[in-house]
């Protein structure tokens, strides 16, 4: 640590800590780390050498095997060439100074005050936002041996590495061993580390509605192919077995919801055949993962499983037309116990994904496919293959009376799974009626318009939210003439737009000019819906 001394003008003397013993050709002026290898020792720093880094501060005196340097906070003077209110950096060079930050092994040194002195500042990578390690990291010895290094450029056992974007902590038979404990960090009751991640402070989680929470459509059970049990969430099968999938109750502590499905009349997959819960996933939404690129972002998708069938399961993400595809696997272990799974895929460099409004990512979890949508080849990214699954995936679909259950949803940037993203209520309904917009309810007023003829009615509808795209339009509503009674409406021509329509509707015994209502009755037998959906 080194001391400062204050002067009678209000200054700082350099350290008092003098003298430092050289080890090698060190020059005034020239930037010195720690010698590893002798007590109180300095050499000149190279960011390109793990022996000679972090750098501490500027040489400023030289005496014989002696030195005077320049600490954090303090001012180094002698110098020369610089540029004052530039930010100078360790260079690749030993002992040397520059003024562009390298590309990696970045560590500050300080900022110019003049032409001649430096101030040493070892923060400055915090200020500028960049990583690196080194100066930009804070070490804290312990001599618990527990506590190790993870993540960080301080090296050693019994320390703990505090760098600029992440933290580590390698648990030593204590630490974080449930999800109400995790905050930030990765929870994991096994003795890996726990990595807490830089991350986007708002919509980190790119999946919509990730905890069931939202179901325009309503909670009752459906079957379909293509239906939803939830909103973004859609069923996919063409198999011969039948299940039910809805909106749960079953959940996870600290969730209120979870989508669950449970087999009916089980049945194997033929060859070409698919059974999947699947969201699609905007692609303005995951342009920033800069996929198809170079430079192509890892992500980690996250969430909470419970199923009567225990064993392998996959999941897959793939792009549009399905030329770009890669399939993860995950492990249930126990039956009809939640489990939290996180799956890390590494950014496609290739292929086309779209960065507009149609579909970016597709995510399908899957519960039994046939062989032909079967990969032997998991945890890769596939070419021109449209797959599923591996043929260890666990068939759900198959077994009569099998549950599954899903909540708690969560695709990332970064290696590390984090705390699962809660919305506000309002948020979340809100990026769900992008896509679908559903009005119904007792009576419940959904436009006022005109009568324009004895037999039409014209109305103008404001979306609660702009849609992804001009959406289609199903109704089953009545008009209300003033002072008569309800008439059936028929839909008739459209005008719409992404953030209104023009509605016409066919009935009868209207009066033209005269003000009319479009409402829904007591259910949702009921409604008008707006669905522009991926």
């Amino acid at each position: 640590m080194s001391v400062r001394i204050e002067l009678a003008d209000g200054g700082v003397a350099p350290s008092a800590i003098y003298p430092w013993s050289v080890s090698g050709t060190v020059n005034v002026g020239d930037v010195v780390a720690l010698d590893a290898s002798a007590a109180k020792t300095v050499l000149r720093a190279d960011a390109d050498n793990a022996s000679a880094r972090p750098p501490i501060g500027v040489c400023i005196a030289r005496s014989g095997s002696l030195a005077q340097v320049a600490l954090n906070s303090e001012i180094a003077s002698g110098l020369s060439g610089l540029t004052r209110g530039t930010a100078y950096w360790l260079s690749t060079s030993a002992g040397q100074l520059v003024s562009t930050k390298p590309g990696s092994n970045a560590y500050a040194v300080g900022v110019a005050v003049s032409a001649t002195e430096l101030l040493v500042d070892g923060c400055l990578a915090v200020l500028d936002g960049s990583g690196g390690g080194g100066v930009n990291s804070v070490g804290v010895t312990s001599s618990d041996s527990s506590l190790t290094v993870s993540n960080s450029p301080i090296t050693g056992s019994g320390s703990v590495g505090l760098a600029l974007n992440t933290v580590g902590v390698a648990k030593g038979g204590t630490g974080l061993t449930s999800a109400s404990e995790q905050g930030a960090m990765l929870y994991a009751t096994s003795t890996s580390a726990y990595v807490a991640q830089a991350v986007n402070p708002t919509f980190k989680n790119r999946i919509i509605n990730g905890d069931m929470r939202v179901a325009q459509r309503g909670a009752a059970a459906v079957s379909a192919n293509g239906s939803f049990p939830v909103d973004r969430w859609v069923y996919y099968k063409n198999t011969g077995a039948t299940a039910s999938i809805q909106q749960s109750s079953v959940v996870p502590t600290y969730f209120a919801n979870s989508v669950g499905l449970t087999v009916t009349t089980g049945g194997s997959a033929t060859a070409a055949q698919y059974a999947g819960i699947q969201q699609a996933i905007e692609g303005c939404n995951v342009a920033d993962l800069g996929w198809g690129t170079s430079a192509a972002k890892t992500i980690t998708i996250s969430f909470f499983v419970r199923s009567s069938i225990t064993g392998t399961y996959c999941l897959s993400v793939y792009n549009y037309n399905g030329t770009r595809t890669y399939v993860a696997t995950y492990s249930v272990s126990a039956g009809n116990s939640w489990q939290y799974k996180s799956v890390t895929i590494p950014g496609p460099t290739d292929g086309t994904w779209y960065t507009n409004n149609a579909t970016g990512i597709n995510m399908w979890f899957d519960l039994g496919t046939g062989s032909n949508l079967q990969t032997a080849s998991a945890n890769t990214w596939l070419t021109n293959q449209d797959k599923y699954s591996t043929s260890a995936q666990a068939n759900v679909i198959g077994t009569t009376g099998a549950t599954f259950y899903l909540t708690g949803v969560q695709l990332e940037v970064g290696s590390v799974a984090t705390a699962f993203e809660l919305r506000p209520e309002q948020v979340e309904l809100a990026l769900c009626q992008r896509y679908y917009w559903l009005n119904t309810g007792t009576q419940n007023t959904v436009a006022i318009g005109l009568g324009t003829t004895a037999n039409n009615a014209i109305f103008y509808v404001k979306y609660p939210q702009t849609m992804r795209a001009q959406p289609t339009i199903l109704a089953s509503v009545r008009i209300e003439d003033v002072g008569t009674a309800y008439r059936t409406a028929t839909t008739g021509t459209v005008f719409y737009g992404s953030d209104s329509a023009a509605m016409n509707f066919g009935s009868s015994s209207l009066v033209a000019g005269r003000c009319v209502i479009l409402n829904t009755e007591t259910n949702q037998t009921n409604f008008l819906s707006f669905n522009a959906e991926l």
